[in-house]
């Protein structure tokens, strides 16, 4: 069995830290050696200038809405346009600079307040259950798509068990069900 050697493995993840936060295409390669799921280094180019879409928003660096950056991925925006301490702390690098969901509300809609009924992951206060900080292949920024994002908590067996889910095949849930609350108790659209 091998020992490690704690100052070998700061010394390794300092270097790594510099090597990943200058250049977006040697982090981009620091980060796939590392790491499984590393989008291609294509994939986040930074692009001067504003984005038109967002010229009209509220917000100098904040849009509530995902930004399509290719066909395969969905950027938030404040991650799109590198404004990494929009959301963290820029001494730890990795912290928030407020918990979540105040931080997702600064520039998103408060659903624990808008609705009569609120899903459990948004009365929690976790939008990261559903949805990716940064970028997801999915819509919305979602951690998975279809059905499987409501059946990773909600149990199958439970579901398709009642009598109003009986033939909705791979329906997508929110076609029914609005994923972050509603004025009556099964969240119903």
């Amino acid at each position: 069995m091998v020992k490690s050697n704690p100052i070998l493995m700061a010394v390794f993840f300092v270097i790594s830290y510099f090597l990943v936060s200058c250049s977006p295409k040697l982090s981009s390669n620091v980060l796939t050696f590392f790491f499984d799921g590393v989008p291609p280094n294509d994939t986040l180019k930074h692009e001067k200038g504003r984005d038109p879409k967002f010229e009209n928003s509220s917000s100098e660096v904040f849009r509530s809405e995902p930004v399509e950056v290719n066909n395969n991925y969905t950027v938030h925006y404040p991650y799109k346009e590198k404004e990494c301490f929009s959301c963290h702390d820029e001494k730890s690098k990795s912290e928030l600079i407020m918990p979540q969901p105040d931080l997702c509300y600064t520039c998103h809609d408060d659903y624990s307040k808008k609705f009569k009924y609120v899903h459990g992951p948004v009365a929690t206060g976790y939008c990261t259950s559903c949805h990716n900080p940064h970028m997801s292949k999915e819509k919305k920024l979602l951690i998975r798509s279809g059905q499987q994002i409501c059946l990773n908590c909600h149990e199958s067996k439970s579901v398709f068990k009642n009598v109003v889910h009986k033939d909705i095949g791979d329906s997508e849930c929110t076609l029914c069900h609005n994923p972050h609350g509603g004025e009556n108790r099964f969240i119903l659209n």
